[in-house]
């Protein structure tokens, strides 16, 4: 059995190839600025894989709003190429028909922790990404929960404050951007948490400010869910004081509103950058089984 596994972003598109010993062979190419020369350069990347392998099927994570019964994209993203047509049925008239599965990349990710990941044990959790905004996914009896409108994980639309949302008050993107507006310094997540450990008071403010807010949003969902557990997810997941500062200050709103029965883990995802490659192969399995 091998899947070829494929992660489109707003800049590339994450390759790899799944079998019975795990994704392997992961790779990536720039994102191709058409449709046309997108599949050119996904067919390239089959035949190749066809030398070893006996690929029997794609699976495909993406952004936008998935719409499985329609096999539509929906909303805006930047990749404008995967709006406005049947997806999943155009990439397999295109592979010889082999079977093509999609699902939501921020769904993706969290599929992949149940499958093999922190949700592995759970019924019921939520998965949240931290990133350019907030994105995420309702895992209800270890099913992904889409909603009526596909919004279901849309975390980030919620309002913290009277102006800005969660995506606004939690974006470690924007965060960066602040720090650079009122220095003229340009710096990424992983500088701006080492220059907080040198003792720049600037940059240590404002990811305070940063885990008070990502930690408010998160207390909010776990009022309204009760999930067994909240899986942190993004590149920014793996850094050990962004997940400790915000289990911190959720102890805390916990005891200010009396909340302290609520007993949600807070985790680090466990995939990392492979996450939505595994989910999408995940994905796959399930509808192949149906």
């Amino acid at each position: 059995m091998a899947i070829l596994a494929l992660d489109f972003g707003g800049s590339a598109i994450k390759y790899g190839v799944w079998t019975e010993d795990g994704m392997a062979q992961k790779s990536s190419i720039p994102l191709p600025e058409t449709w046309e020369r997108m599949l050119q350069k996904l067919a390239s990347i089959k035949k190749q894989f066809e030398e070893q392998f006996e690929i029997e099927g794609i699976a495909v994570s993406v952004p936008g709003a998935v719409d499985q019964k329609n096999d539509q994209i929906l909303g805006t993203t930047a990749i404008s190429y995967i709006h406005q047509r049947k997806f999943t049925q155009e990439l397999s008239q295109h592979f010889s028909g082999l079977p093509v599965h999609m699902e939501n990349d921020a769904n993706c990710a969290a599929l992949s922790e149940i499958w093999q990941g922190e949700a592995k044990e759970t019924n019921n959790s939520l998965f949240l990404v931290f990133g350019t905004g907030v994105g995420g996914a309702i895992i209800s009896n270890r099913r992904i929960h889409i909603g009526k409108h596909f919004f279901g994980g849309e975390f980030g639309y919620m309002f913290l404050n009277e102006e800005k949302t969660f995506s606004e008050l939690a974006s470690i993107v924007l965060l960066t951007k602040r720090y650079e507006q009122m220095t003229g310094n340009s710096v990424d997540g992983p500088t701006l948490f080492a220059l907080a450990e040198k003792g720049d008071h600037l940059a240590d403010a404002l990811l305070t400010e940063f885990f008070r807010y990502a930690a408010r949003g998160i207390y909010n969902l776990i009022v309204s869910f009760d999930p067994d557990k909240i899986i942190l997810g993004g590149a920014i997941s793996k850094n050990q004081r962004f997940v400790e500062e915000v289990n911190n200050e959720i102890k805390k709103l916990k005891a200010r509103s009396g909340a302290t029965a609520l007993m949600s883990e807070v985790a680090a995802s466990r995939f990392g950058n492979e996450a939505n490659l595994i989910g999408a192969v995940y994905n796959y399995l399930l509808n192949e089984e149906r």
